[in-house]
């Protein structure tokens, strides 16, 4: 018989993607001010048996959602004003799945900056963050105060093409919808006239031709001439319209489109692995370099909005939950930059508990810079400069000018390659000789150091 022991295995934060279609922001407050906002939500998706297994969960903050076994339709209303994307291409979302088949449960969940007292909440009179799920637009089956110890609204937006004024600013892909627009009419338009070609256009005489034989669509048929065309030939029976493509410098034109896409989207050709091939001279290396440079830097900036915008948030609230719900001590591993004094002081594994975490000093959240992309290869050159000049070598630390260069190249473990200075051969010489070093430079006293 085997006894089996109920014990906690995981403790941690979970992300999920919102659907832009169904975010619910405040109008009032910008795309980059969300956590100033009154309120925001978003619609979900799920269904009746998940609900009713959440809500006889141990700590479950979900009630009646047994009145939704009655509701033949669980849908929203919200959820059911059809996007232009569901419109033109379909979508594979739950929330396309008509009810004959399966009937899901959509929830409108809202985060709302409210006044207990008014809302009949509680006593307070100042503003607190409370959570609501409202199901099939009828049913209450969550509501509870956010009791976050950041304060802020447990979510986080990107929005790379903020004017610090729009709610649902412009994308960059909307930006090239006009142009993607006019490409697809050059391609579409053109291969509509193709197919006009080869499909025949006749103009026929039903009364010198036996019609049925020239609609036979199969190769090599045999048309037939009715019996007072007998003898006349076949030069006049049937008649084939003249062609003119309207659209043969469809294609030319679109490469033109494609041009300015590249332009405003930043993807040019250097950034899709293409180098350029024309040019009275070959490529050099300085004019690829600063080519992909400057595209780099471009698509660079978007990566650094976001991550100030999204990263820096989520890495905030990640660290304020663990440290506000982890029930358990646990072990962390020690690795990273400072591994080697963390060994030294805790050991290997090292044991964590929820009040040991200082989140606004022990959170170091990344951004979305590439690595070495602000490297300069003057660095490198002064180094070399630096090194093999005796006068410089006196003046600058070189170990200290490497170990930067590296650094700023994207080597985040320059101190691995360090040899131990724990272990430094000592030796012994001559007066004369400890002399003639200090008077070279090559030698200080060890109380200057």
């Amino acid at each position: 018989m085997v006894d089996f022991v109920e014990d906690l295995l995981f403790e941690g934060n979970a992300l999920d993607n919102i659907d832009p279609y169904m975010w619910l922001p405040d109008p009032s407050v910008s795309s980059v001010n969300t956590q100033k906002g009154e309120f925001v939500g978003w619609v979900d998706s799920n269904n009746y048996m998940n609900l009713l297994s959440e809500e006889i969960k141990p700590n479950s903050t979900l009630f009646n959602v047994k009145y939704l076994d009655n509701k033949r339709n669980r849908r929203s209303e919200l959820s059911l004003d059809q996007s232009d994307r569901q419109l033109r291409y379909g979508s594979n979302d739950s929330r396309s799945i008509t009810t004959d088949s399966v009937n899901p449960v959509d929830i409108i969940k809202m985060y709302v900056n409210l006044i207990p007292k008014e809302w009949n909440l509680g006593d307070g009179e100042y503003p607190e963050k409370w959570f609501f799920a409202l199901a099939a637009d009828e049913v209450m089956i969550q509501a509870e105060r956010a009791d976050h110890n950041h304060g802020m609204y447990p979510m986080s937006i990107a929005s790379p093409e903020y004017d610090g004024y729009s709610a649902t600013p412009i994308s960059r892909m909307e930006i090239l919808y006009g142009l993607q627009h006019t490409l697809d009419f050059f391609f579409n338009s053109h291969i509509t006239n193709i197919r006009k070609a080869l499909n025949d256009m006749l103009v026929v005489d039903p009364y010198l031709i036996n019609i049925n034989d020239l609609k036979d669509p199969q190769p090599g048929k045999l048309i037939r001439l009715r019996r007072p065309a007998w003898g006349r030939g076949v030069d006049k029976a049937v008649q084939q319209l003249a062609i003119t493509d309207v659209t043969r410098s469809n294609i030319s034109d679109s490469m033109f489109v494609t041009q300015w896409m590249d332009r405003i989207s930043g993807a040019d050709q250097s950034m899709q692995g293409s180098l350029r091939q024309g040019g009275p001279d070959r490529l050099t290396k300085g004019e690829f370099q600063g080519t992909r440079g400057s595209a780099i830097s471009r698509l660079e900036r978007i990566a650094m909005i976001i991550g100030v915008q999204f990263f820096q948030d989520i890495g905030t609230m990640f660290a304020v939950h663990t440290q506000q719900y982890m029930s358990k001590s646990t072990y962390v591993r020690a690795i990273g930059r400072y591994e080697e004094q963390l060994i030294k002081m805790f050991g290997k594994r090292i044991r964590v508990a929820p009040g040991d975490i200082l989140v606004g000093y022990d959170t170091i959240v990344r951004d979305g810079s590439v690595p070495g992309g602000n490297f300069s290869e003057s660095w490198i050159r002064l180094f070399e400069i630096i090194s093999g000049n005796d006068s410089l070598i006196k003046e600058f630390d070189t170990t200290k000018i490497f170990s930067y260069i590296a650094y700023q190249m994207g080597a985040k473990n320059v101190e691995d390659f360090k040899r131990n200075v724990n272990n430094i051969q000592t030796s012994t010489m001559s007066d004369e000789d400890a002399a003639a070093g200090a008077a070279k430079g090559d030698l200080v006293p060890i109380g200057s150091v």
